[in-house]
C-alpha cells in the first residue's frame, strides 16, 4: 500500500499517481488506485467520475467496497473515487476510520499494488494522521518551485513517513536545465575515471 504525497498543492502528485497506476496495470499487475484527497478530489474529476459515489460514501453510508470500485476502461486499473458530492468536515477522521483500515487490509490481500493519492502534507494533517496505514510513500516534488526547507518539513512531519519513504519524483523538470546538469555530471565523471599517470612520470 503506497501513498503518493507532496509537500504542497499543485506539485503534480495526482498526475504522477495516475501515470504510475497506468504503468503498473500495463505490466500486468493487479492494481487499485484510490483518490484519498478528500478535500480536493482532482483525480476523480480528471478521470471523469465526478458523479460516482466513492470513499466518503463507503464510510458515511456504509456502502460496499465492491460496489464502489470502477475498472477504468482506458487505463485498465481498478479505481476507488472520492465523492465530489459529499464534502467531509474532517477528512483525517474519515481516512483513519475503521472502515478505511479494513478496506486497505482487504485490498492488500486482493491486489499486487494499492496506490493512494493523498492530500499535500504541509497544509493539512491528513497524511500525518494516517501514515501508519501505509507500507511506503513516494514524494512528488515540483522542480524549481518547492524549496528544500519545505521538503524537509514535509518529510519530517511524520517519523513513519520519513522511515517508509521510498524516494522522490522530480516533476515538471526543465529539460534544458537538466541537460546542462547532465553535461556537467558527464565531465565530472570523466575527470574521476580518467587513468592517472604513474607518480614517476608526473
Amino acid at each position: 500500500v503506497i501513498g503518493i504525497v507532496s509537500a504542497l498543492p499543485g506539485e503534480g502528485k495526482t498526475t504522477v499517481a495516475t501515470g504510475f497506476a497506468a504503468f503498473v496495470a500495463k505490466s500486468g499487475a493487479r492494481n487499485l488506485l484510490i483518490d484519498a484527497d478528500l478535500r480536493n478530489p482532482s483525480m476523480t474529476r480528471a478521470l471523469g467520475y465526478v458523479n460516482a459515489p466513492g470513499l466518503v460514501n463507503m464510510v458515511a453510508d456504509k456502502s460496499d467496497f465492491d460496489d464502489l470500485v470502477i475498472t477504468d476502461s482506458k487505463y485498465k486499473f481498478d479505481f476507488l473515487p472520492s465523492s465530489t458530492q459529499m464534502k467531509p468536515s474532517n477528512s483525517s477522521d474519515i481516512l483513519n476510520s475503521p472502515t478505511v483500515k479494513d478496506m486497505l487490509r482487504a485490498a492488500k490481500s486482493k491486489y499486487d499494488y494499492v496506490l493512494v493519492d493523498l492530500p499535500p502534507i504541509l497544509p493539512v494533517v491528513d497524511v500525518k494522521a494516517v501514515a501508519h496505514l501505509f507500507d511506503a510513500f513516494v514524494l512528488v516534488v515540483e522542480w524549481g518551485s518547492t524549496s528544500t526547507d519545505e521538503i524537509l518539513k514535509a518529510v519530517g512531519a511524520s517519523p513513519i513517513l520519513s522511515e517508509r519513504l521510498l524516494g522522490a519524483v522530480l516533476n515538471k523538470a526543465d529539460e534544458a536545465v537538466m541537460r546542462r546538469f547532465e553535461g556537467y555530471s558527464d565531465r565530472r565523471y570523466t575527470y574521476y575515471t580518467n587513468e592517472i599517470a604513474p607518480a614517476e612520470t608526473v
